[in-house]
């Protein structure tokens, strides 16, 4: 597998959350967010969703399938 992509507190939370809701579904959320790219208009909201507008289509799949880790804070440093 790919190597993993390096993501903030943020994104990875909603990640987490949105695959949650996906009942750790990984293709459906990849998906989803497919769907919401190719809608000029489309973003993810509610929550903190939002912050997965952050993400490209590849850095959505990198970091469902080869994984992420999450970038530490400069307070955490």
């Amino acid at each position: 597998m790919g190597e993993k992509i390096i993501l903030n507190k943020r994104v990875a939370v909603a990640l987490e959350k949105a695959l949650s809701n996906h009942l750790n579904n990984k293709e459906k959320v990849l998906k989803t967010h497919a769907d919401i790219l190719i809608n000029k208009n489309g973003k993810w909201i509610g929550g903190n969703f939002q912050y997965l507008n952050e993400l490209t289509l590849e850095q959505m799949a990198i970091a469902l399938y080869a994984g992420y880790e999450v970038e530490e804070t400069p307070e955490e440093r």
